[in-house]
């Protein structure tokens, strides 16, 4: 008896082991399956199907799963738009959490710090190291509401401007940390031009202050004492007062000439010439403004080099060459112009055997109003402004000027001028 109820209590008590490990199989497997984001539901375990709780659970696993996979993948996707419409923008943007450490940046960010330093996990201030941007940082961060500011950002002998505009993003129950977005826009060729454009209003002002103060001191005087002034004194005034004008509209005509040139308004009139005779022609007619003891030579190739250009723009881009050498080279006794090709460019050049130009003078030859001697160049009448007129000639005709020179033996300035596209 005892043996019979103890046979069917131990079957009894096999079934019901057996069936708690089938489902402890079942819950392992729902448990693998979330971390790998899948689940299969088995219709039966052995002999035995699993009862509707069980089902139950790996239904609700089945749907978590799909819940968390189409979470990631619109997360993955949002992600994806935001990181194009960031990459898609002129200015750099990162954002920081509340110790300055950058969470995220784009590539215009990466560009404004440079390649050779990561972003990431990096705190703001040592990646833009500058005074006042940290302390905009700083006041964004401790909850000031500011306006943009701009910003300096030295590396070396390198200076950047920017235009910076924070602001602190709302909290969340999740992360209650604040985190900060800053925004960044490039105003550093904005700014050279502000600089260039105060400097030429104060050089024009000082460059047409000078005659005019000489003009309007003659004429007072001449008013003043018409009746004491000798005939020879009056002509020498009205001498005083001739030059000066004519100072006066050379530098207008000059200012007029660049304002056209730098604002395109007047368009190229462009033809196909013979180079060779173009020069010929500006060095037959330079040839009378220079001294008895100066020579001007020309030095052609043989053959005909043909170009397409603005004849009038480019003689008188060469005459303004020859001028300032006239004008400025002092002890100079010969000038060659020389004109020659070389792998699909034409190069003209004015070479003359007077003083040099200093080699920190060099870079700067080319810019409107600079002088290498100041008082000299007034003294002879320039105006500051004729090789300024040549660079921009030349670069409306695809090419480029250069300056070479050397203190005691001369300077050479070279016209490169492209014999295809233009």
């Amino acid at each position: 008896m005892w043996g019979i109820a103890a046979i069917l209590l131990g079957g009894v008590s096999a079934l019901l082991l057996w069936r708690l490990m089938a489902r402890g199989r079942v819950l392992r497997d729902i448990a693998a399956a979330i971390d790998a984001r899948r689940v299969y539901i088995p219709k039966k375990t052995g002999r035995f199907p699993i009862d509707g709780s069980v089902n139950h659970l790996v239904r609700a696993a089945n749907n978590l799963v799909a819940a968390s996979v189409r979470a990631t993948r619109e997360q993955k996707e949002f992600l994806g738009r935001i990181e194009t419409t960031l990459g898609a923008l002129r200015e750099g943007v990162a954002i920081v959490d509340p110790n300055n450490r950058v969470l995220m940046a784009n590539d215009v960010m990466r560009q404004f710090v440079g390649n050779e330093m990561p972003v990431l996990g990096h705190r703001l201030e040592r990646l833009m190291p500058s005074a006042e941007f940290l302390a905009y940082v700083n006041a964004v961060q401790s909850g000031e509401t500011l306006s943009h500011e701009e910003i300096e950002v030295r590396r070396g002998a390198r200076s950047t401007w920017f235009e910076v505009v924070g602001a602190r993003l709302p909290e969340e129950e999740a992360n209650p940390d604040r985190l900060t977005l800053f925004v960044l826009h490039d105003i550093t060729e904005r700014k050279r031009l502000e600089t260039i454009r105060t400097e030429f209003v104060a050089n024009v002002s000082h460059e047409l202050r000078t005659p005019v103060t000489v003009i309007k001191g003659f004429c007072e005087t001449l008013f003043e004492d018409r009746e004491t002034l000798s005939p020879e004194e009056r002509a020498r005034f009205l001498g005083k007062i001739h030059r000066n004008v004519e100072r006066l509209d050379a530098l207008l005509a000059d200012l007029l000439t660049l304002a056209r040139l730098e604002s395109s308004r007047e368009p190229l009139a462009l033809e196909r010439i013979a180079l060779g005779d173009l020069v010929t022609e500006v060095c037959e007619y330079f040839r009378d403004r220079l001294e008895p003891d100066q020579k001007l030579t020309l030095e052609r190739e043989p053959g005909e080099t043909r170009v397409r250009v603005d004849p009038v723009r480019i003689s008188q881009a060469l005459e303004n060459l020859l001028e300032n050498a006239r004008r400025h080279a002092r002890g100079m006794r010969n000038l060659r112009l020389r004109v020659r090709c070389e792998e699909q460019r034409v190069i003209c050049t004015v070479q003359d055997d007077g003083c040099g130009i200093p080699e920190a003078d060099l870079e700067r030859i080319f810019e409107r109003f600079y002088r290498v001697d100041k008082s000299r160049s007034r003294a002879r009448g320039g105006t500051g402004l004729g090789l300024a007129i040549v660079k921009h000639i030349v670069q409306q005709h695809g090419g480029h000027v250069r300056a070479e020179s050397e203190l005691g033996h001369g300077s050479r300035f070279h016209i490169i001028l492209p014999t295809a596209g233009y």
